[in-house]
């Protein structure tokens, strides 16, 4: 739905790709933080000027010159750091009596009558030395269909922001709905197949003008750093995390306009992280590898280091890389479809249990906006009353997390014996049965039934997590950026993904899930902590079949022993990746590895990985390891994961 949508010319050959990998470290000569980012881009812009016309090109080597959107867009973006080409460009705009265009201004608030939408024609208005002159121009003829479009969206809310505020709400909370982890996957991409970079500034510009914390905007930043190319323009569209098209004007200047208005926002982001107090003394030494794991850091390909082979130097390039990763892996895993804004919550019972109110609920978070069994857990309010921390408790079903299953594995309890709201959760076919209190169920869970399966069972779990916290987030009585997340072996595996995947989740635990891809054949020491992610229930399974419990199968024999790999493992495995990727998402919050059998000392060389980035990003004492002699949890683990959320999931007093 924007002019350059039919109009820049794409190179979407592998050449221009492999340009740019060779090249991307160059961005970060133009500058390592955004301010440099920001001169840059400047600088692109102004190499672009045309001295004889007047104008800049659409982008380099263009003999079209774009009046509307291209060249008022620059004359906005230079007006303070070159007023000088500024003043020419708007002159040369009115000599060519082409002032306005009806909808690009509405980014300015100089569009009189903005809304209906109308449909656009795009016209010749001179040829100068055998370059063409062309603008935008909107035509009296509404606009049909224009709310499949995140562009769009975002317009109509920054054209309503001052004068239908509500609206103007509602219109942005569409285009979040469109966001997949990758960009806004509107109309026009879904025909294209390509994601459309000036979105991704769109979409941070209309945030600053709502005066809101824009959803998923660590990685629309980090996406949209990513986008810039190391002559310092912004590529125009990419696909699978790869830039495809050329920098132009028009893609440059918003990119440009929305780094102004989030200035630092990467850097703010990172700041804002708790700065934590020193670890209790019952912690502290379990954030310190052992003496001969301190330097180690095992065969692992770093994740310091991008695809290309670029080191990471500065926070500026980890967030590029981090967008880098998360590309990766949900590409590998099949990407998630929107996650759900106001899930919906049925309360089936309310039980009280000493001081603590216990509710049965339904909650709309799986994928198919399938409703979850789960169970919550309030204690009674303070007094002066105050919002709570919050734990999300993952595991085959909800009771055992409260203390009515298995045993040694109800955190959710203990932590709401502790003043914590706590929602523990089972897998989505997990239907609560208070009368079942010692066995788990372990029916798979592989998607809703019946349906081809388009994301990987695990990280369809990481999805249900996901708004599982936007669950506890919407309690009046829940702090919502002090929401941690803890589950053991199955859980633990769902909480590694989860709060990896899902970086609202302020700290977690991950209790003996086996914390890297290891086909070693361990059963004598791990008979009950398989690290089996190669089972089609985790990542084994081959997307677009059926999702069929009953005929899932048994776990498998190891890869090792002629099992053929399947699935996301396949292609992640044999491609150099491993979970320590996923753990360097989790930088900077910190999280606990409770450690048994699946995940001994020997983790420390993984780990380790995450402690670097740690060190680039400037914060210590935000990756631990416990260990105990079993993969059952003890007393004394569970006490240190309350230790854990209590010291970094507390407000300070």
């Amino acid at each position: 739905m924007w002019r350059s949508q039919s109009s820049r010319v794409f190179l979407g050959s592998v050449c221009l790709a492999l340009y740019w990998c060779a090249c991307s470290g160059a961005v970060s000569n133009g500058g390592n933080n955004i301010s440099e980012r920001i001169q840059h881009g400047e600088s692109f812009l102004t190499n672009l000027f045309d001295t004889r016309l007047r104008l800049l090109p659409e982008y380099r080597g263009s003999s079209t010159y774009w009046l509307f959107h291209d060249n008022y867009l620059a004359a906005h973006l230079l007006s303070m750091t070159r007023p000088d080409l500024s003043r020419q460009i708007r002159s040369t705009l009115e000599s060519f009596g082409v002032t306005r265009s009806g909808k690009i201004e509405i980014v300015f608030g100089e569009v009189l009558e903005p809304l209906p939408f109308r449909t656009y024609v795009l016209t010749n208005v001179a040829s100068l030395e055998g370059k063409a002159i062309r603008t935008e121009l909107v035509t009296t003829n509404i606009l049909s269909g224009w709310e499949e479009y995140a562009d769009l969206l975002l317009l109509a809310s920054l054209a309503q922001a001052r004068s239908a505020e509500a609206e103007a709400r509602r219109n942005f909370e569409r285009a979040v709905a469109m966001w997949d982890g990758q960009g806004f996957a509107d109309q026009a991409t879904k025909h294209s197949g390509l994601y459309a970079t000036y979105k991704l500034a769109l979409y941070l510009i209309a945030a600053d003008r709502l005066k809101t914390s824009p959803p998923h905007g660590r990685d629309v930043i980090a996406r949209l750093l990513a986008m810039q190319a190391p002559e310092g323009g912004w590529i125009t569209d990419y696909k699978d995390g790869m830039p495809f098209g050329l920098a132009n004007v028009e893609t440059t200047c918003l990119a440009l306009l929305a780094l102004q208005t989030h200035g630092q926002a990467p850097e703010i982001t990172l700041a804002a992280q708790p700065q934590l107090p020193e670890p209790p003394d019952g912690l502290a030494q379990f954030f310190d590898p052992p003496q001969k794991y301190r330097s180690d850091l095992g065969s692992f390909r770093s994740p310091l280091l991008f695809t290309d082979g670029t080191p990471v130097r500065t926070p500026a390039d980890w967030q590029r890389r981090r967008a880098e990763i998360l590309a990766t892996w949900h590409n590998a895993m099949g990407p998630w479809p929107p996650l759900i804004e106001n899930p919906r919550v049925e309360v089936v019972n309310t039980t009280r249990r000493g001081n603590i109110t216990q509710q049965q609920l339904r909650i709309e978070i799986a994928l198919g906006n399938e409703l979850v069994d789960a169970l919550l857990l309030v204690p009674d309010p303070e007094v002066p009353a105050r919002k709570r921390p919050a734990v999300l408790v993952t595991y085959y079903d909800a009771e055992t997390g409260v203390g009515l299953g298995a045993p040694m594995r109800d955190y959710g309890w203990q932590l709401a014996q502790r003043g914590f709201v706590t929602l523990s959760i089972g897998k989505p076919n997990a239907q609560i049965d208070l009368t079942t209190t010692n066995k788990p169920r372990t029916d798979p869970y592989l998607g809703p039934i019946g349906k081809a399966v388009r994301v990987q069972p695990l990280s369809a779990l990481a999805y249900a997590a996901a708004n599982a916290h936007t669950v506890l987030a919407q309690r009046s009585d829940v702090q919502p950026d002090r929401i941690g997340i803890v589950g053991h072996s199955f859980g633990g595996k769902w909480a590694m993904f989860a709060s990896c995947l899902y970086d609202k989740f302020a700290a977690a635990v991950w209790s003996d899930p086996g914390i890297v891809f290891d086909e070693r054949d361990r059963r004598k020491q791990n008979p009950n902590g398989s690290v089996n992610y190669w089972d089609v229930w985790y990542l084994g399974f081959d997307l677009g079949a059926i999702a069929d419990p009953q005929n899932a199968g048994t776990w498998r024999k190891l890869p090792s022993e002629g099992q053929p790999r399947t699935g996301a493992y396949k292609a992640l495995v044999e491609t150099g990746h491993d979970l320590i990727e996923l753990h360097a998402l989790m930088a900077p919050r910190p999280f606990l590895v409770s450690g048994g059998t699946a995940d001994l000392p020997e983790r420390w060389p993984a780990l380790n990985h995450a402690v670097a980035v740690n060190k680039v990003l400037g914060f210590d004492h935000r990756v631990a390891l416990t260990a105990r002699e079993g993969h059952t949890p003890t007393a004394e683990a569970n006490e240190q994961v309350c230790s854990f959320f209590e010291w970094c999931l507390r407000p300070p007093n």
